[in-house]
């Protein structure tokens, strides 16, 4: 039996639904073709209109809100050693689910074993993040009194 199209009362049921409840929202795992396939009709039937606008953002909304729980669960799971229900994990969110529990517990378990080490262990490298500035990005005033400094890419 086919499955009926996705609209946007639909999607924004799934929003609601997913901001209402503190577990993630069991959906179908083809929700993300069935999200496409509802944006391909919208842009083909007319345009980027505002429907087509604010289904976006319902979409935007909705996997923000997953997201945020997702990485909950694994903070969670990470500190528990449990696991969250992979049914209402969408298949891709499995994998995000997987990585950020193995990081967390990574992290948890560096930090304990530089307590028990009694901080004899090494020093953690500093790391530089990529949307950082640093001082050697900044131009120095071609006035010193003006003290104003500009950012160089």
């Amino acid at each position: 039996m086919p499955e009926e199209a996705l609209t946007f009362s639909e999607l924004r049921k799934i929003q609601k639904q997913e901001k209402r409840q503190d577990s993630l929202t069991e959906l179908d795992d083809n929700f993300l073709l069935n999200v496409s396939d509802y944006f391909s009709r919208k842009k083909e039937m007319s345009g980027e209109d505002r429907e087509y606008r604010n289904a976006k953002r319902v979409f935007e909304k909705i996997i923000s809100l997953r997201e945020n729980k997702i990485i909950k669960n694994a903070k969670i799971a990470a500190k528990s050693e449990s696991n969250v229900s992979k049914t209402d994990l969408l298949p891709m969110e499995q994998e995000i689910y997987r990585e950020l529990k193995n990081s967390f517990k990574e992290h948890r378990d560096r930090a304990e074993e530089r307590v028990e080490g009694n901080g004899t262990s090494t020093p953690e490298p500093e790391i530089e993040y990529e949307d950082e500035e640093t001082d050697d990005e900044l131009e120095e005033p071609e006035d010193e009194e003006d003290g104003d400094y500009t950012f160089v890419k």
